[in-house]
């Protein structure tokens, strides 16, 4: 058993990634809610609860979490794809689209070095972006 400091919300929401990780995700998404409540602004346990609450098929739950970790951070890539996966799995089309165009812009830096996640990022929408016929 791992000792938290009960208020830092950080350790919550490393753990509920740990959740994430063995498919735990109801005690995942009961740490990341502890989380928010002791950090309001943590965008990341927005984000996590969010693909948390996907992975349980909770899409209409989902949304509202992938919004307000965008409001937070609002150009965040990996934000914009959890809310491309939701909107896509609500049959929201045009939103994913929308999110997944963004991603590629947001991601298409010459200057910058190549950075693993976001090659994954960037290959992910455009998969998604030619399943859905869009270009």
């Amino acid at each position: 058993t791992i000792q938290l400091q009960q208020d830092y919300a950080e350790a919550y929401g490393n753990r509920g990634i740990a959740y994430c990780g063995k498919r735990e995700y109801d005690r995942a998404i009961v740490d990341f809610d502890q989380a928010i409540q002791l950090k309001p602004g943590y965008a990341d346990a927005y984000n996590n609860r969010c693909s948390a609450q996907y992975e349980l098929g909770h899409y209409l739950t989902a949304l509202p979490d992938c919004q307000e970790a965008l409001k937070l951070e609002h150009d965040n890539p990996t934000y914009l794809d959890s809310r491309a996966f939701v909107y896509q799995a609500l049959g929201r089309s045009r939103e994913a689209i929308a999110d997944f165009r963004k991603i590629l812009e947001l991601t298409d830096d010459p200057t910058s070095s190549p950075n693993a996640a976001i090659q994954l990022l960037r290959q992910r929408a455009q998969d998604q972006l030619k399943a859905l016929g869009a270009k």
